[in-house]
């Protein structure tokens, strides 16, 4: 198995597939005790602009953390974030998905 070579991360993402490899990785994750579980971090593109973006990331993180069978993730990432939109708009949209 890729774990005991020291492999110590699994990327994960909406577009990895089929939804079936993260309910794989979710089985795999059952298996391990806390220390051998490797760190899982997850993405999903969105349109920063949309105005029900924090309700789509929400809805995104939320139906991984089901099919990983985990209470969360160790980082979760904005794929393809809207680089057009100004930086000061987009961190206050970060902002109010990460403490809404």
């Amino acid at each position: 198995m890729a774990l005991d070579t020291g492999i110590n991360w699994i990327d994960t993402a909406t577009s990895y597939g089929s939804a079936a490899v993260k309910t794989a990785i979710g089985w795999l994750m059952q298996e391990l005790t806390e220390k051998e579980r490797p760190y899982v971090p997850t993405k999903k593109a969105f349109d920063l602009t949309a105005p029900d973006f924090a309700a789509q990331a929400e809805r995104a993180l939320t139906d991984s953390l089901n099919r990983l069978q985990m209470d969360s993730v160790d980082l979760y990432q904005f794929a393809q974030p809207y680089w057009r939109l100004p930086q000061a708009r987009l961190q206050t949209r970060l902002r109010q998905t990460t403490y809404s």
